[in-house]
């Protein structure tokens, strides 16, 4: 059996995970496994501070969540790494938990001061190395929670957790997202109302650009694609023009989960959620 084990590992690993749909279409994986086993891993979060938008993230002291006993042993040192819409490293921040479980952190500030504007992604690496995490086959991951404010739209933030193991970070930083050869369709899992406007974004946490046709099941012949890049995020505004009082959405692409974080726009308020 543990032969069997170091064989899965190294062709999980090692062989590119499309070809293994050539043998059962049940062999699906959304995300590579990294390279070392010293690698830690973080979602790619939706980094909103344009147009009045900030974006917070809970930051929890992970080593000591796992070990309360390593209080006194070390300082939990996080990396923070920020990304343009299109993929690109823009900027980078460093904080140390001393003995703080949790702390909010304001991302539009750090954004700022470094020059950063505009929408994009951000990671969140625990580089502090745990040796029994690894002696065990486990990752260190980060796919906590961000919260997201907007002023002229209430004073209440909304909350939503991480999507996917994204994006791994050891010697260099890898993305951990999986492809298909075929067209992967991906059901919406949220029904739209025809009294509210909503905002869509997807992260590609893959190494290959993407297409994604979303097809509103309304109005079937109206199909729009939208392209990302590697590491990249897009967004898409959708209001029903049915006459139905709910309406869903197929997203076609070869993400094998093509899963976005909706924004629920009512006027005075907002709402957010995956898909």
């Amino acid at each position: 059996m543990k032969i069997k084990r170091i064989v899965k590992s190294w062709m999980l690993k090692n062989i590119d995970s499309r070809f293994f749909e050539f043998i059962n279409s049940k062999y699906v994986f959304i995300t590579d496994v990294p390279k070392s086993k010293f690698d830690v891993i973080s979602d790619l979060f939706p980094l909103r501070i344009e147009n009045n938008w900030n974006s917070y993230f809970e930051l929890l002291n992970i080593p000591q969540l796992i070990d309360p006993n390593i209080k006194s042993k070390l300082k939990n040192n996080i990396q923070f790494i920020f990304f343009n819409s299109d993929g690109a490293k823009v900027g980078s921040h460093k904080i140390t938990l001393n003995g703080e479980l949790k702390t909010t952190i304001n991302l539009k500030n750090i954004c700022n001061n470094q020059g950063i504007y505009l929408d994009g992604t951000f990671a969140v690496f625990h580089t502090n190395l745990i040796e029994n995490i690894a002696a065990k086959g486990s990752f260190m991951a980060e796919r906590g929670y961000i919260g997201y404010e907007n002023k002229s739209l209430g004073p209440i933030k909304g909350y939503v957790h991480g999507n996917f193991d994204a994006i791994s970070m050891g010697k260099k930083t890898s993305l951990l997202g999986k492809t298909s050869f075929l067209n992967k369709r991906y059901n919406i899992q949220y029904e739209f109302e025809d009294n509210a406007t909503y905002e869509l974004f997807w992260v590609n946490p893959s190494k290959k650009s993407v297409n994604l046709k979303i097809i509103d099941l309304s109005n079937s012949d109206k199909k729009n694609i939208i392209k990302i890049k590697p590491g990249g995020l897009k967004s898409y505004i959708y209001k029903s023009l049915s006459n139905k009082k709910r309406t869903s959405l197929i997203i076609e692409s070869k993400l094998n989960l093509a899963r976005p974080i909706i924004f629920k726009y009512m006027g005075t308020s907002f709402d957010v959620c995956h898909g």
